[in-house]
């Protein structure tokens, strides 16, 4: 496997002691989804904890967690290497998201249909994401790519833990930082702001009326729509698909 050129660390900012490795973590994740710290950069535990005034124990732990969610590497002799996206990274990541999203529609949906009590309660949520989160989407006309996506991503967590299930919500929520990394990193641009409002203001429509079929049907459009734009932009990514197509029922 050849390996990535080496990349300046970038300037981190120092940190109290008080939970240092979730802040070390949180100051790392944050310069990788933010391009500061590019694939092939290494993390040398002496030069963040020197930088961040820490000790060596929480960027090690900080550096764990980092391995956990995908975005780092630890290679034998190197230590940890920010990771470079890969078009698995990309099908596996979008797959859990698109199934838990299904989930949480689905569970929406059944409420809805229930009870008179929970046809009202999906409708006072849904509500309250279309007077909050979706009227503060709709006011980012002509924002900066990054603030939309941003507020795409609030939109749909606010669905998802509308749904009431607090698993698929955890679930769904720690993968947005891998979400927002991949889209960062891969340095997707979108122009189509009249598209994105109209996507969320039908899939708010269908979940108010209850209305299963389309509310699926518009998740899974965006899920797939997703992927593929970042998968085109990865080496072997048009391929991806056609050579795991199971990955598409997952969503």
């Amino acid at each position: 496997m050849k390996e990535l050129p080496r990349a300046e660390m970038a300037r981190l900012r120092p940190l109290q002691p008080l939970n240092a490795a979730t802040e070390v973590a949180s100051e790392l994740r944050k310069a990788i989804i933010s391009g500061s710290l590019v694939a092939g950069t290494r993390l040398i535990e002496t030069d963040i904890a020197a930088q961040m005034a820490v000790s060596r124990g929480p960027v090690r732990e900080a550096l764990r967690i980092l391995h956990e969610d995908q975005l780092i590497e630890m290679r034998p002799n190197r230590g940890a290497i920010v990771s470079a996206v890969s078009a698995d990274d990309v099908l596996e990541v979008y797959a859990v998201r698109g199934s838990l999203g299904l989930i949480a529609i689905r569970n929406l949906i059944g409420q809805y249909h229930f009870s008179e009590d929970g046809r009202a309660m999906v409708q006072a949520r849904i509500d309250s994401i279309r007077t909050g989160e979706f009227a503060r989407l709709r006011s980012l006309s002509g924002a900066k790519s990054s603030e939309i996506v941003e507020q795409e991503f609030r939109i749909q967590s606010a669905t998802i833990l509308a749904a009431s299930l607090p698993r698929v919500y955890r679930r769904f929520d720690q993968l947005t930082a891998e979400i927002q990394s991949l889209v960062s990193r891969i340095r997707i641009e979108y122009n189509t702001f009249d598209i994105i409002i109209e996507k969320y203001a039908s899939l708010l429509d269908s979940i108010h009326e209850g209305d299963g079929a389309s509310s699926e049907k518009i998740w899974r459009k965006h899920i797939q729509v997703s992927s593929a734009e970042l998968l085109e932009k990865l080496p072997g990514g048009d391929d991806a698909i056609r050579i795991r197509p199971w990955m598409v029922t997952l969503y």
